[in-house]
């Protein structure tokens, strides 16, 4: 559940006067600049590609709210996601290396007129560390954590820490069997220096919680203000166009996805979630190790189950 992380991050420097999220991206990180767009033109056999100029250039505000143009690579298999797997984008790198990949390949999608849940948010760590001059996993540590007391938030679990690492779970068509090591293998290496803001945090339910009830709270916990509550209030406020939804009426913020009773959430890849309740004044968070996750719903079962007991309804 890195994601919010990093969204709070780039949003405190939009505060600050550092970033604009509203101009082109390129401005910070002239890599980005000139990006094309790959269309199909043709079916079948006499099917060909073509790269084509972006309409606009990508803003933050498109990164903090999946409408840039990139993807993942491996949650489809069109030619930009094949492109992405070769590219081998996400592992072995810097942020600073992985954005410099990204650089030299085509966008999936014209900036700003699709959702598609994508390498965003790594993108904007390599921001937070260029406007901010600092290394990413430190301004995290400087500027969030440590004002936070979350004393167990990291990248890399310190060797000290390692006995206290959850194990990783994996489906084997029979129930669930310990994960391959390699799942879990940024997390237990000193080396990495991958801080992926997309998905490379560790942390304790009780330094989740913490972070979240800063954000309940309107930005400030224990006397420390992190962001202010006008700039949450921007986050978690529907940023998507009815053209730009898709399925289902679905809504996003800045960081986070927004349901119709204005609870906010976000979820992790290996089952983790937590949501927001801001009418309710309540913090759920959901903490298993299931990798790959293959779209369980324990997470949505347990808020269910909430909001039943609550009031007999489901947000």
């Amino acid at each position: 559940m890195s994601k919010p992380v990093t969204s709070v991050a780039v949003m405190m420097l939009v505060e600050q006067g550092k970033i604009d999220i509203d101009v082109p991206v390129s401005e910070y990180l002239p890599e980005l600049s000139n990006l094309k767009v790959l269309v199909v033109e043709g079916e079948g056999d006499d099917r060909k590609f073509k790269e084509v100029d972006a309409k606009r250039p990508t803003t933050a505000r498109d990164l903090l709210r999946h409408t840039s143009g990139l993807t993942y690579g491996f949650f489809g298999s069109s030619e930009v996601d094949k492109r992405y797997l070769a590219a081998d984008i996400l592992y072995g790198n810097t942020v600073a290396e992985t954005v410099t990949k990204l650089s030299k390949l085509p966008l999936k999608h014209q900036p700003g007129t699709r959702f598609e849940y994508s390498v965003s948010t790594d993108v904007l760590g390599r921001l937070v560390e260029v406007a901010s001059g600092e290394r990413f996993d430190r301004f995290l540590r400087t500027h969030i954590f440590a004002p936070l007391g979350m004393r167990d938030a990291f990248f890399n679990v310190p060797i000290e820490k390692l006995d206290r690492l959850a194990e990783m779970y994996a489906p084997d068509g029979n129930g669930l069997k310990p994960a391959a090591a390699q799942r879990s293998r940024r997390l237990v290496n000193p080396d990495n220096r991958f801080f992926s803001g997309g998905g490379g945090l560790c942390c304790t339910t009780r330094d989740d919680l913490r972070f979240c009830q800063m954000l309940l709270n309107g930005g400030m916990l224990d006397g420390k203000r992190i962001i202010n509550s006008e700039t949450i209030a921007e986050m978690t406020k529907n940023q998507l166009g009815e053209e730009v939804r898709g399925r289902g009426g679905f809504q996003f913020g800045l960081g986070f996805a927004i349901s119709d009773r204005g609870v906010y959430s976000w979820g992790g890849a290996a089952g983790t979630r937590f949501w927001i309740d801001p009418v309710n004044q309540f913090i759920g968070i959901f903490m298993i190790q299931i990798n790959p996750y293959g779209g369980r719903n324990y997470g949505d079962q347990m808020k269910t189950i909430v909001y039943r007991a609550l009031d007999g309804d489901k947000p």
